[in-house]
């Protein structure tokens, strides 16, 4: 059992976790999409699976990048090499993503992925 709304946007699951009730959640949600410039998305998400990775980049969204564990070549895939780090060899995928994303690794900087540059490195902060 969750502790907050968990709904369905099509087929999507969409965990709304900062949320208590189903209301406030659909409130901030209804008010977020109205913010939405949708002629300039990013469209960003992970994968472990490689048929996953070639349907993403099979998406028409001009600005998007998919982290993956694998080694790739595409363009809209972005690998994030951390098996041979210690520290972080045991951790699940979506471990590494998330914190990269909140700071806590520093596999890319967020502004050149906006700006289409592609640079992996790897900081610990």
């Amino acid at each position: 059992m969750h502790k907050y709304p968990i709904c369905y946007c099509g087929d999507i699951l969409l965990a709304f976790n900062h949320y208590h009730t189903f209301e406030e959640a659909d409130q901030k949600w209804n008010e977020r999409k109205l913010k939405i410039n949708w002629s300039n998305l990013f469209v960003m998400m992970f994968t472990t699976k490689k048929k996953v990775a070639d349907e993403f980049i099979n998406l028409s969204y001009q600005n998007k990048i998919c982290f993956v564990p694998f080694k790739t070549e595409e363009k809209s895939l972005f690998y994030l090499n951390y098996q041979n780090i210690d520290e972080m060899s045991e951790l699940p995928f979506w471990k590494i993503v998330n914190y990269s994303a909140k700071g806590n690794y520093k596999f890319y900087d967020i502004l050149d992925l906006l700006n289409g540059i592609k640079k992996n490195r790897i900081e610990m902060l």
